[in-house]
């Protein structure tokens, strides 16, 4: 039984539903007569053990205090806190409609690159902010970085947060508590910590907002430790080969093993987040998204294919605008692409003929599914081209929806081949 059913009000706030639940918390949304406004109303789980309550209160001190100290519009706001009845409380700032960037952090759901830059840049100016004020966050991971619906960035659970001043919270009892996951590996051998501790876990949120994969991923605490500790995390492209060098570069440097090899502030890090999200040649934003998915959607080969898994495979792929006469394939060389014509047409050419024509809405170069082999014929626009570069080895990351659906689309392209070349051999 949940506090909701249980109750309909704590002190003058009104309980209206649940957003969410943690280990030892209930967040509700709650309306506050007094204010005239909803909240996010922290409240502790009902059925908790004593020592959960204390461990509660632990937090509730933490949250309270470290919050005293930060105004930032990209930090929760906390309004109120009190103890009803021997039940502790927090009254936040609700925000309507938000979500959290766990939502995100998906193969099949990732945002296009920009606007996840821009969500980072505003979460690190955020986390620098609470570092100049003195108070370290200490447990940073998406499910505490909420959107509004505007895209705007709101930090939030400061409950394992740390201030230098020990005086002022209780540091030590909270200490191990958090999301392993996210932990620095200094955190994990109970070193003393320092903001640098912050700029890993945020590290690891970048990393998983960009690939839709941890770094490092194990089936027990101990295994997953030893991995954090000493193994190196796969770059980042290997999940989505349309990352840039730099920002490869900017996620390993927040994630670096020894603190003095990563960023010195979480302003140092944000810059070069900006610096290398300003520079991708070709920024791919939601709107852009959108419109190549009406492009494609209407082709015959995407019928069975979900809004979901065009975007998921239009984030696996090149879009090219190719000039008439361009060579797009040469005979001999060695790749695994496929190539879909969205608009114009395209000569296939063997030993100086032209063997066949493609227009909108075929595919070529399809052996390459297959296997990496020389290719065994030449492509040559015969218009100005739009074609979608589809990377086979990145698609094999996508998730089991958006492969099932390409394979299906290619295995229709390659019967509608063999029954084009069975009807040409059947009239010579």
């Amino acid at each position: 039984m949940n506090v909701k059913q249980q109750f309909d009000k704590v002190g003058k706030y009104e309980l209206v539903g649940e957003i969410a639940s943690g280990g030892m918390g209930v967040v509700y949304q709650a309306y506050d007569p007094f204010m005239d406004r909803f909240v996010a109303l922290k409240l502790p789980k009902i059925h908790a053990s004593a020592s959960d309550n204390e461990d509660f209160e632990r937090l509730f001190y933490n949250e309270t205090n470290a919050a005293s100290h930060l105004q930032h519009p990209n930090i929760i706001d906390i309004y109120d806190a009190g103890v009803v009845d021997g039940m502790h409380y927090i009254a936040m700032e609700y925000i309507p409609g938000g979500v959290t960037l766990k939502r995100f952090c998906h193969a099949d759901n990732l945002l296009p690159l920009e606007l996840a830059g821009q969500i980072l840049i505003k979460a690190a100016e955020a986390f620098d902010f609470a570092h100049r004020k003195g108070v370290m966050h200490r447990d940073i991971k998406p499910s505490n970085i909420l959107l509004k619906n505007d895209r705007e960035v709101k930090i939030s659970d400061f409950g394992l947060a740390m201030l230098i001043d020990p005086d002022m919270v209780d540091t030590q009892s909270v200490a191990l508590m958090g999301s392993p996951r996210y932990m620095a590996p200094e955190r994990l051998k109970e070193e003393a910590l320092t903001h640098h501790s912050d700029i890993y876990s945020l590290g690891v949120v970048m990393y998983e907002l960009l690939t839709g994969h941890a770094p490092f991923a194990a089936k027990t605490l101990a295994a997953l430790t030893q991995q954090i500790l000493t193994k190196d995390a796969p770059p980042p492209s290997d999940y989505r080969y349309n990352l840039p060098d730099s920002v490869s570069t900017v996620v390993m440097t927040a994630m670096a093993k020894d603190p003095k090899d990563r960023y010195q502030s979480m302003m140092d890090f944000a810059a070069d987040i900006s610096a290398c999200f300003k520079d991708l040649s070709v920024p791919v934003d939601g709107e852009a998204v959108e419109l190549r998915t009406e492009q494609i959607k209407h082709l015959s080969l995407f019928s069975e294919f979900s809004d979901t898994d065009l975007w998921e495979l239009l984030r696996w792929s090149d879009w090219l605008e190719v000039d008439s006469g361009e060579v797009v394939i040469q005979e001999g060389d060695v790749d695994n692409d496929v190539y879909l014509i969205i608009e114009g047409r395209v000569s296939v050419v063997k030993a100086g003929n032209e063997v066949a024509e493609l227009k909108r809405g075929e595919l070529f170069g399809e052996i390459a599914f297959l296997a990496e082999r020389k290719r065994t014929a030449t492509v040559v626009s015969k218009s100005n081209c739009t074609l979608l570069r589809l990377h086979i080895k990145q698609i094999e990351q996508a998730s089991k929806s958006c492969q099932i659906q390409f394979q299906r689309m290619f295995i229709s392209t390659l019967i509608e081949r063999l029954v084009r070349t069975t009807e040409l051999l059947a009239k010579r």
